[in-house]
């Protein structure tokens, strides 16, 4: 039976960090069960709508930054291993910091492969008491605009094919899902 592919969005920058800097655990408070979902199943990574104007002070606006934040000290540590060359289209070159506005990448950006459901994983990118995702066969893409949704959703078949060609690009003519 081939696996199924189903959409899940996520408010940046988490999707640059699966996509680009290894990030290999998605959080969540409820198993992909909930909604459809399964081990073995494949995940379009969707960048939600774009953060919030970062001059502002809204909730999320705040948790933006502080996320960001948290990923720079992660990686300026070493507890998370990423290379210059993995940053450097993130980076504001004056400052030589992660650039707000180049880690917002809206529709999806990349598949990934749920390869287990645990909670307490090793990863430094995952959450206590909360089920983590983990990630295999993470596969950058160009972004594709796609409205995405809460929970896993359903994605429409000629996005699928869209997905379907961009994995097989990459993965030498195989698609799995």
């Amino acid at each position: 039976m081939t696996p199924p592919i189903l959409g899940l969005t996520l408010t940046h920058p988490w999707p640059v960090a699966i996509r680009d800097w290894g990030k290999d655990v998605e959080n969540r408070t409820w198993k992909p069960s909930k909604w459809g979902g399964c081990v073995g199943m494949y995940l379009a990574i969707h960048g939600g709508k774009p953060a919030p104007k970062l001059d502002g002070h809204s909730e999320k606006a705040v948790d933006f930054r502080s996320d960001l934040g948290w990923i720079a000290r992660q990686i300026n540590s070493g507890v998370i291993k990423v290379t210059r060359e993995q940053l450097e289209p993130y980076l504001n070159e004056e400052k030589d910091a992660l650039e707000y506005a180049a880690c917002v990448r809206p529709g999806i950006v990349a598949v990934a492969r749920v390869a287990a459901v645990t909670t307490g994983h090793e990863s430094p990118w995952a959450a206590r008491n909360q089920f983590n995702w983990v990630l295999a066969d993470v596969t950058p893409i160009d972004p594709i605009q796609y409205t995405g949704g809460r929970g896993l959703w359903e994605i429409e078949a000629y996005t699928k094919d869209q997905l379907r060609a961009a994995w097989s690009e990459k993965h030498d003519g195989e698609v799995k899902f």
